[in-house]
């Protein structure tokens, strides 16, 4: 499939233009140069991951920083997902790598590749083979040996003195995996690489449910770097710590990634037995957290306070979502919870 684009670095906007064709051959990770680790989890990175003429059309028409109007906790930004869909739908580089995400052949060689760490993060469950569904479709019935996954991805946008707290990642999540897209000025010494870590204390190793702790309670065990065409990802597990220090780098730029998940549907999550394993997990696991404080919990707190204060002064949900960055549906549920404080 041929493509046709072309794209401003400073805005990501398109017009017609040649571009290279990027095929499911670019994209197996059969074929490619990936080194991984196993200890104290399964993570690995690769330089040069797609064909420089194919990475440099996808950094042409990697969203501008005005697309980037859902702030987070801790800073990190990303794009709307109705806005996401406009861009695939106007950026057919973009369109066809996202295509080529959903292919089977990708999906099994990402699969082979992480067998190793599947294993070790969920024993003999970790070997049941992914099948792609959808997330709103109705269960077919899966056999003994697959697995049904879904596949998440969004825009990323870390700005200057955005941090992401060492955490495992949420218990649905199966691999996740990032590419870097560095401003052709970014330096070494602006950070933003996708940190490794273990906890000082080795009992807050067994994390499934995804507490966050501070950076000066863990060790840096390595930094994937932040740097082009750069793919880091690892496998979900009890200790898959990681996170981003601070991001040092001008205003005027910003850590862009594309996050890439497989994951298990929230329909399956949602069942008795898994919800049954969820809160075994979540209680056996407490004991070893009492002395943390919730972190996400102590963002969420700031915006339900900074939403009932505007709320109460009057200000719009409309009005409100645009200030701090919120998607309009959390800013009812922070003021919901404002009223009730």
């Amino acid at each position: 499939m041929t493509m046709s684009v072309s794209a401003s670095p400073a805005t990501g906007d398109s017009h017609e233009d040649s571009s290279p064709t990027l095929g499911l051959e670019d994209m197996l990770f059969s074929g490619k140069d990936i080194w991984s680790q196993n200890d104290p989890f399964f993570y690995f990175g690769a330089d040069n991951f797609l064909p420089v003429s194919v990475y440099e059309a996808l950094r042409r028409e990697f969203p501008g920083p005005e697309h980037f109007t859902i702030r987070q906790l801790e800073g990190k930004c990303r794009v709307d997902h109705q806005d996401t869909s406009s861009i695939l739908a106007e950026r057919p580089t973009w369109r066809r790598f996202v295509e080529l995400l959903r292919e089977k052949a990708f999906i099994d060689s990402v699969f082979d590749f992480a067998l190793p760490g599947l294993r070790q993060a969920r024993g003999l469950a970790g070997l049941k083979r992914w099948r792609l569904c959808d997330e709103n479709t109705e269960d077919p019935g899966w056999g003994l040996f697959e697995r049904p996954v879904v596949l998440g991805y969004e825009f990323s946008r870390y700005p200057r003195g955005a941090i992401l707290t060492p955490h495992t990642d949420k218990e649905s999540k199966m691999i996740i995996m990032l590419l870097y897209f560095p401003d052709p000025q970014w330096r070494p010494e602006y950070g933003g690489g996708t940190d490794i870590y273990a906890p000082k204390d080795s009992s807050k190793n067994k994390n499934w449910m995804n507490r966050h702790l501070e950076h000066d309670q863990v060790e840096t065990l390595c930094s994937v770097p932040f740097t082009p065409n750069t793919l880091a990802g690892f496998v979900k597990s009890r200790d898959s710590w990681h996170g981003v220090s601070n991001v040092n780098c001008p205003p005027e730029m910003g850590r862009n990634s594309f996050i890439i998940n497989y994951l298990i549907p929230s329909r399956v999550m949602s069942r008795l037995h898994s919800r049954a394993i969820s809160s075994f997990r979540r209680r056996t696991e407490a004991r070893f957290f009492r002395d943390v404080p919730d972190l996400m919990e102590r963002d969420k707190t700031f915006f339900r306070t900074r939403v009932g204060e505007m709320a109460k002064a009057g200000h719009s949900d409309g009005e409100i979502a645009k200030e701090l960055g919120l998607p309009p549906g959390s800013v009812e549920k922070y003021r919901a919870q404002s009223q009730k404080d």
